[in-house]
C-alpha cells in the first residue's frame, strides 16, 4: 500500500505528479506522511486534489523535514485556496501552487 511504501522509504524526494490521487488518495497520503521522517521534497502536481490540498498542506507543514511542496495544477477550487494558504501560514516550506 502507499502508506506502507512511504513508511519504509528512505528516499528524501517523492514525485507523485500526474497520478490522479484525487481527494481520497490525498487523504491517505497525508496520514502516511506522519510515518516518514526523511522526506524533504514532495511533488503532488496534477493530481486533482481539491479539499485534500488543505489536509496535505497541513501535514507537510507539521512534517519535521519536508521543505518543498508542489501543489500546482490540482484544480483547487477558489474558496479552498485561502484554506490551503492558512494551513501553510508560518511554515518554512517552499510551496508551488
Amino acid at each position: 500500500s502507499l502508506i506502507r511504501s512511504l513508511f519504509l522509504s528512505s528516499s528524501s524526494s517523492l514525485n507523485l505528479k500526474d497520478n490522479r490521487l484525487w481527494d481520497v488518495g490525498g487523504q491517505i497520503l497525508a496520514s502516511g506522511l506522519t510515518k516518514n521522517r526523511v522526506l524533504t521534497r514532495l511533488n503532488l502536481g496534477s493530481n486533482r486534489l481539491r479539499a485534500a490540498a488543505t489536509i496535505l498542506a497541513s501535514a507537510a507543514r507539521s512534517h519535521p523535514s519536508i521543505r518543498w511542496l508542489n501543489l500546482d495544477q490540482n484544480q483547487i477550487p477558489p474558496p479552498q485556496v485561502p484554506l490551503v494558504r492558512k494551513a501553510l501560514e508560518g511554515s518554512q516550506l517552499v510551496v508551488v501552487m
